[in-house]
């Protein structure tokens, strides 16, 4: 029996590798059926067209950042690229990233194979690898590859340029690398390493930052970025409704004289309207919730399953510690200033599922007190997301 049960975990990973391969050659295939010309503005994959190593250096304040900028510019500058296929190109290479980077992390989490199996499905079956959004996953990959080197306790060095790359991928983030910053020092016991895991990332941060602020000034980190996307988004849900023309992708300048008057700023727009901003953050935190659920779908259910039990496993606490970090350093500021949609959460959706799929391993195992029953209901969430992402993906 024990031999029987050793082949059959030996022909299961052959079986993960082909199912990760198969799922990424068919998202390249559906990936190159649509046009491989890079959408213009306001369209935020056209910071692929911007991105060029030999023309300009990135500013952080803008779409892609500067990180997955640099990523995406080294790539047109080693693989050959047209107008018409370069969409084509980003898009594969960013998901490539996405899936294996996320790979190597759960493999780093989960202890069995079906656990792993189960977690290829969920990760390749939600779409986000179609996203207009590539800096998203280039920079979800980068996150995947700290957290992976964070449990295999890489140099600080190497932590800390991953975390750096994934901070500077997008303005939004900074907040977020920060405040996993706080927390991976905050369980160091060493003062050594507390100082070179804050220096490492000092260091990086200036050599990414040092060329935008010596070509750019401060215009290059500091700019309007959360006034532009705020007025943009509210121009786009309120004004309609308002009867106030106005074109919502037109000039700052424009849309804040006809929406708010007087204001030049965001704290302006709260001071002085503070009727219109709190709407406009109710209805976000609303359409907030919605996405969130209808993305997540079951592994709510598991994670909440994983909140609630005494006997919840202790190994992935830093994994699950830094995903809350990293969920409400992200979204808090990404609700009030715009709107979360379906793009920006690959970050959010691979750990989560990582953590879920580690607390059903261990209702499976006898780990925890939950037994079978939790077993079975945490595996049905599984199967129900994995069909409804399929349904989902299979429509789109």
């Amino acid at each position: 029996m024990a031999a029987m049960m050793g082949k059959l975990q030996n022909a299961r990973k052959p079986l993960i590798a082909l199912l990760l391969l198969f799922a990424t050659a068919i998202s390249a295939d559906s990936i190159l059926s649509q046009t491989g010309e890079v959408p213009s503005w306001p369209w935020d994959q056209s910071f692929v067209k911007r991105a060029d190593l030999t023309a300009r250096y990135p500013r952080l304040q803008n779409t892609g950042g500067i990180t997955a900028s640099l990523l995406v510019g080294l790539y047109k500058l080693i693989i050959p690229t047209t107008p018409k296929t370069l969409d084509y190109h980003i898009k594969i290479f960013a998901m490539i990233l996405m899936f294996f980077s996320g790979f190597l992390m759960a493999k780093q989490y989960l202890r069995t194979d079906i656990g792993l199996i189960v977690f290829v499905l969920i990760m390749v079956t939600p779409g986000y690898q179609f996203v207009e959004l590539s800096h998203e996953t280039i920079a979800a990959a980068f996150l995947f590859l700290f957290l992976y080197g964070f449990a295999k306790v890489w140099h600080p060095a190497i932590l800390s340029l991953l975390l750096v790359s994934f901070g500077l991928s997008k303005a939004e983030l900074g907040v977020a690398a920060l405040s996993m910053l706080v927390y991976w020092i905050w369980t160091e016991s060493s003062p050594g390493k507390k100082m070179l895991i804050g220096s490492s990332f000092a260091v990086w941060m200036l050599v990414f930052l040092s060329p935008a602020l010596y070509l750019y000034g401060e215009s290059a980190v500091l700019g309007n970025k959360a006034l532009c996307a705020f007025v943009h988004h509210y121009c786009i849900r309120f004004n309609p409704h308002q009867f106030i023309p106005s074109n919502p992708w037109g000039s700052l300048p424009e849309m804040l004289r006809v929406t708010f008057p007087g204001a030049e700023s965001l704290y302006d727009v709260v001071v002085l309207y503070p009727r219109k901003y709190l709407d406009y953050a109710a209805l976000s935190c609303v359409n907030a919730v919605i996405t969130m659920v209808l993305l997540f779908k079951g592994l709510l259910l598991a994670f909440a399953c994983r909140q609630q039990s005494d006997g919840r496993s202790q190994s992935l606490r830093s994994l699950e510690s830094l995903f809350f970090i990293l969920f409400i350093a992200s979204m808090l500021p990404l609700t009030l200033i715009s709107s979360p949609h379906a793009g920006y959460f690959p970050k959010f959706h691979m750990p989560l599922a990582v953590l879920c799929i580690s607390y059903w391993e261990d209702c499976s195992s006898g780990h925890t007190k939950a037994g079978l029953r939790m077993k079975y209901l945490i595996f049905t969430a599984f199967f129900l997301t994995i069909i409804w992402q399929c349904m989902w993906l299979l429509d789109s």
